[in-house]
């Protein structure tokens, strides 16, 4: 008749307040792997599963683990598709090798972008910019947004400074052609202003 050799065995918990004697095998019944012990370590050494479940490789995998040769700092993994891996510069990744399937966000349409909740998820959105992407002080109503020529932006209130057709001369006058609105130089002294023969302009006469 066959011989059933049983070992000692216990929870995890267990084990953890336990210290077998030295080359004792015992059963750790929670994560079902045999511990070997050396006498004094509470807990023994839990053996490691054929599928590696109660393995914890946190921090642990390195170039050795790897098989490959370490690149140079800021290079990036990099497979090639039969079971080869190697550092290469980030420069060197396929180009249009990332896209939406990588990045596991649904796609958007047309003329979104991509943008996170701070929290790791990324989403596809309609752009928008306001005062705070812009990194401006708000203005208030019917102020417009002016540069200085030098990067800086800022809001204005409309006035007389701000409107010029070019070539400005003292005295020159502002008028809507039905399209875009142009300038009428200054008559001569003496001259008046009145509406040309069509009624469409102003001009000046003698």
């Amino acid at each position: 008749m066959a011989k059933q050799v049983k070992r000692r065995r216990g929870t995890t918990v267990e084990h953890d307040g336990f210290a077998g004697a030295l080359g004792e095998l015992t059963i750790d019944t929670t994560l079902n792997t045999a511990v070997v012990h050396d006498g004094s370590t509470p807990g023994g050494y839990p053996l490691g599963k054929a599928d590696a479940s109660n393995i914890d490789l946190t921090n642990k995998i390195s170039t050795n683990e790897l098989a490959t040769l370490d690149g140079n700092a800021g290079d990036v993994l990099q497979t090639d598709g039969s079971g080869q891996v190697s550092f290469v510069a980030p420069g060197s990744i396929t180009a249009n090798s990332v896209g939406v399937i990588e990045l596991e966000p649904n796609d958007g349409l047309a003329g979104t972008v991509l943008t996170t909740n701070g929290a790791g998820t990324l989403s596809f959105a309609a752009p928008s910019i306001g005062i705070d992407e812009l990194e401006l002080v708000d203005g208030t109503g019917g102020q417009v947004i002016t540069t200085d020529g030098a990067g800086t932006i800022t809001f204005e209130t409309v006035d007389g400074s701000m409107i010029g057709l070019g070539s400005d001369t003292q005295g020159d006058m502002m008028y809507y052609d039905g399209s875009a609105w142009v300038k009428l130089e200054k008559g001569t002294a003496g001259q008046t202003l009145k509406m040309n023969a069509a009624a469409t302009a102003p001009e000046w006469v003698t």
